[in-house]
């Protein structure tokens, strides 16, 4: 594994690891994926600020596209709602003409 400062890269043990860490060095896998961020890393306000508003931004839009959602969802279940309602009062405009029919027959 190596520890990552700067521009200083050491080849370290598991046993230094934890004292690396310490003097803020990151920690990687011989692959270059991070295992272990220094603790002592800081942030700006500046920076964290943005991503603090950058990700309520984000969760009042995931909030809208929930409700979108569910508002889609329940359009396609109303629009197949109608389309069987349409088919049984097509089936009952079918059965009253016929049923009229029958009646004008069954009077003369």
């Amino acid at each position: 594994m190596k520890a990552k400062k700067d521009n200083k890269v050491y080849d370290i043990t598991e046993t230094q690891k934890k004292s690396y860490l310490a003097e803020g060095y990151d920690i990687y896998d011989d692959k270059g994926k991070v295992i272990d961020y220094s603790p002592k890393k800081t942030v700006t306000y500046d920076k964290y600020k943005k991503l603090e508003d950058k990700n309520k931004e984000l969760t009042e839009k995931i909030k809208e596209l929930e409700v979108n959602n569910t508002e889609k969802e329940k359009i396609e279940e109303l629009t197949k709602t109608n389309s069987e309602l349409a088919k049984q009062v097509e089936d009952l405009t079918k059965a009253n003409a016929k049923l009229t029919e029958d009646l004008k027959k069954a009077t003369k």
